[in-house]
């Protein structure tokens, strides 16, 4: 026995030798955001990102993740409503370092907007199938990645080798982003195909039931390459569930794959794109770029391997000894060898080790055998002592593998589950189908938080708030926490809660106590998006609502919780469809002006027009489309678009003979953002040789609020440039006297509100008494919506300057306009 643990302890000595971990020595810290036009459960998608993590250091590197999930949401083709998306969640986040790209969609949406929400940030690329447009981007400075180009020489070699008899080769692809890629790159390999009866099939072209037929149409005869089956006829989406599924339900023909997804789900495999290593590649140079300052080539040569699933293989009677010999094999059953080849070893090198001592035995003399004996037993302690280091050395590798496994799946500030492990459990209870619902919680202003106290104390907030969700979270076996990203948290509760649940009041309790840190007080308030999972069939969708309903909560003055409902998304579609009509008719010249006169009450002549935007080929009302326009940089274009077609009414009314009166033009407060605007004006009225006058700009006080500064300094460049102002719907929304006495406004309208409310018997002196404020304040006043003849005798009574409604006249086109 003793001699047998002698030799055991000398094998393990061999078996595991002692290695010694480092720490990888603590850093600067940079931010990456990974951009992909897929979802999360993408079969490609968690290959990438393993890439790119196994690519940076965890400790000094931190990612983010943004998916574009353009397989289930419809985008207009400049993918402005993900670009408002965002631009939304980047306000409330801390700038990123670098950005790296996951395919052709996201990399076209990426330099369409890069200089507004990434200026001068370093992009790699990863997954580009259109080789001239990953070219054409990676001419930019900062920009390079990997391409993914697909060698179908070494998949047509493969496939005649599997299936020499096959006459037939289907190339089957689609018109989607990198569907077209890949297409471009056939056109390539069309030499490649001479001995094969070849067919291109668009998924695009077909319906759902025409594709199946044609499935079905297709025999052992044939060799399919299913390049891209995501699109069906009128630009509907398969699930990659459902494309798979009709692999394996209805074709006969073996189907070859380009890439990992679908490998495993009814796809044969063959020379596949190794995501894994393309990541991994993205991330190198990511490094390289932000470590060394080093801009790396772009890489033409596409990481790949063989993969090949077990059970397709043997519906096609193909032997593992057909194929290469470094190909992987999904689903392949473990043989008796390979589930015990340990074992076997270390039994054989110890009868190995045993027969040569017998063998020493026999050949050597007693004298010499105790020699032998005697050393081995002096080297017995020693072998203790180092057994005894190899378990610790085991014991350290377990643990180590533990904290791996945990940091995978947890966050390293506040050590709650991250969005990859919130992800798995929620697929996990969907297919267990309980009720439960997802509360996705979002920290009000916590950029303002970053700025005003620094990303440290910000990090330290996120980790207080985190232990006390954990606390909450082992009071309740039922609530599961977990930080999604940036600071947003994702709470998963049993059962569908209502509003008056007292669960709902418990996770509201987290951010009633003000947190003291550093001598600071910070208040915390929450906007929070609630979704039941009945409303949702994946995780995706599920998450999607809950992101709906946090929208919605945003923006309806935040602090608040919002329950998803399908008019939500209801109302996103459509205003997805508004936007579209608005680029169009952008593009198209498809606005146009009414014109609205503001009457003299002393004259009773026109002093003034309000231009009124239309659109010429949609029944939309202005009411409609105006509000989704201030929600998007789209307010920015039509606010010049109106200022131009103003301008040149001027002017055609001038060539008619026509005396010019100023025309009001109303201005919104996203147009703060047009720093140029004024200037923009200036130059428009001098080109056409206008007087500044003949302008005036109308706003509410709306633009006010939060914009104190900027304001001031519009209304600045205005009034130097010699253009009016008017202050529109005082006595509205956030209406102030205090603006009176500093704005530098001529005319104050009064909206028609208050012709409604006020213009009656006994109720005239409290107009009369804002039309004496203004005149006091040296401020002509002008009130809207003056339907009655009664009504314009009262304000003509009360000493009104101009009124304004259908009593004179309703909005009428430019060239009804008289003399």
């Amino acid at each position: 026995m003793r001699i047998y643990f002698i030799v055991c302890t000398f094998m393990m000595s061999l078996l595991f030798p002692l290695h010694t971990v480092h720490a990888a020595p603590s850093e600067e810290n940079y931010r990456i955001l990974f951009i992909s036009s897929y979802s999360y459960s993408w079969g490609s998608i968690p290959h990438q990102i393993d890439g790119i993590l196994n690519s940076l250091n965890a400790e000094q590197y931190t990612v983010n993740y943004e998916f574009m999930d353009t397989k289930n949401t419809k985008y207009s083709t400049d993918y402005a409503e993900f670009y408002q998306f965002l631009k939304y969640k980047l306000n409330d986040r801390l700038p990123y370092d670098g950005v790296i790209v996951g395919d052709d969609a996201a990399l076209q949406f990426m330099m369409l907007y890069k200089d507004e929400l990434f200026p001068n940030t370093p992009i790699v690329f990863e997954g580009i199938d259109n080789i001239e447009s990953a070219k054409k981007a990676a001419q930019a400075p900062n920009i390079t990645g990997v391409i993914e180009k697909v060698n179908y020489e070494a998949n047509i070699k493969l496939a005649h080798s599997l299936f020499p008899t096959a006459e037939k080769l289907v190339l089957i692809s689609d018109n989607t982003e990198n569907g077209i890629g890949i297409t471009e790159q056939l056109k390539e390999a069309n030499d490649l195909f001479g001995q094969y009866d070849v067919e291109h099939l668009n998924t695009s072209h077909y319906t759902k039931e025409q594709f199946i037929e044609r499935l079905t149409q297709l025999n052992t005869n044939s060799i399919v390459f299913g390049i891209s089956i995501g699109q069906q006829k009128d630009g509907l989406i398969y699930s990659e569930d459902e494309r798979y599924t009709l692999v394996r339900k209805y074709a006969q023909a073996p189907f070859f794959s380009i890439t990992q997804a679908g490998v495993g789900s009814g796809m044969l495999g063959g020379y596949i794109i190794d995501h894994q290593k393309c990541g991994f590649l993205a991330g190198e140079m990511m490094r390289s770029i932000l470590e060394d300052n080093i801009v790396p080539p772009i890489e033409l040569d596409t990481p790949s391997t063989y993969l090949f699933d077990y059970k397709v293989m043997e519906k096609y009677n193909i032997a593992s000894s057909k194929l290469p010999i470094d190909a992987d094999i999904m689903n392949e059953p473990e043989h008796f060898l390979q589930k015990y080849a340990l074992w076997i070893i270390n039994i054989l090198v110890l009868c190995l080790a045993l027969a040569t001592v017998a063998y020493f035995v026999r050949r050597k003399a007693s004298e010499q055998l105790k020699i032998a004996y005697n050393q081995l037993v002096m080297t017995e302690a020693d072998l203790k002592v180092q057994f005894e280091s190899n378990k610790k050395h085991i014991e350290a590798l377990k643990i180590q593998e533990k904290q791996i496994r945990f940091q995978a799946t947890h966050d390293d500030l506040t050590n709650l589950p991250n969005r990859r492990a919130t992800t798995a459990h929620l697929k996990t209870l969907l297919l267990e189908r309980t009720p439960f619902t997802v509360l996705l919680v979002d920290l009000d202003n916590f950029k303002e938080i970053n700025d005003t106290y620094g990303h440290f104390s910000g990090d330290m907030l996120l980790s207080i708030l985190a232990k006390r969700f954990l606390t909450m979270a082992e009071e309740n076996d039922h609530i599961y926490i977990s930080r999604f990203g940036g600071d947003e948290f994702l709470i998963i509760i049993n059962g569908h809660i209502t509003p008056s649940d007292n669960r709902i009041r418990r996770v509201r309790e987290a951010f009633v106590t003000p947190i003291i840190y550093d001598d600071s007080q910070y208040d915390i308030r929450v906007s929070i998006g609630i979704a039941h999972n009945t409303n949702a069939d994946s995780v995706d969708s599920l998450l999607a609502n809950a992101d709906l309903a946090l929208h919605e909560a945003k923006q309806t003055g935040k602090n608040k919780d919002v329950y998803y409902s399908p008019e939500m998304r209801t109302a996103l579609i459509q205003t997805q469809e508004i936007k579209h009509i608005l680029h169009t008719a952008c593009e198209e010249d498809e606005f146009y002006l009414l014109f609205q006169p503001q009457i003299d009450v002393a004259t009773e002549k026109v002093y003034c027009y309000e231009a009124l935007l239309r659109l010429k080929n949609d029944a939309l009302s202005p009411a409609q489309f105006i509000p989704v326009a201030e929600e998007s940089e789209l307010m920015i274009t039509i606010g010049r678009i109106v200022a131009t077609k103003a301008v040149e009414q001027l002017v055609s009314w001038r060539e008619a003979g026509i005396a010019l009166v100023p025309i009001a033009l109303n201005f919104s407060p996203k147009q703060i953002n047009d720093k140029d605007y004024a200037t923009f004006l200036k130059q428009l009225l001098d080109k056409h040789h206008l007087q500044a006058n003949l302008i005036e700009i109308e706003f509410t006080e709306s633009i006010l609020i939060n914009n104190d500064e900027e304001a001031t300094k519009l209304f600045q460049n205005f009034l130097a440039a010699g253009i009016q102002l008017a202050l529109d719907d005082f006595g509205t929304g956030y209406s102030s006297i205090r603006y009176l006495t500093f704005i530098p406004v001529q005319k104050i309208k009064l909206d028609k509100s208050f012709v409604d409310i006020f213009l009656q018997d006994g109720k005239e002196s409290f107009i009369e008494n804002i039309i004496r404020l203004a005149h006091s304040l040296n401020k002509k006043i002008t009130v809207e919506g003056v339907e009655e003849e009664a009504q314009y005798l009262k304000l003509k009574h009360s000493n009104c300057d101009y009124i304004q409604g259908y009593y004179f006249s309703k909005p009428i086109r430019g060239d009804q306009v008289q003399h």
